[in-house]
């Protein structure tokens, strides 16, 4: 996802900013990508999958899935 349609889906810069606690919602707008570090609180406060967030660092849904299903075995 990049970040001009993550601002969309997470109703504006400033309320993104504000869950990510971060001080100026300006400092967003020079976002290439979104920071990996930032995709678990996103996550949480809008529900938005790392994995959609991050594809190349998360791959998809179904590979973290598997890779539970077969430890717990």
């Amino acid at each position: 996802m990049n970040p001009k349609e993550l601002f969309s889906r997470t109703g504006g810069t400033l309320k993104l900013s504000r869950a990510l606690g971060l001080r100026s919602h300006s400092s967003l707008l020079r976002w290439k990508q979104i920071p990996h570090q930032h995709c678990p609180t996103i996550e949480r406060a809008f529900g938005i999958p790392r994995h959609e967030l991050r594809p190349d660092l998360f791959g998809p849904a179904d590979v973290g899935a598997g890779a539970d299903r077969s430890d717990a075995a």
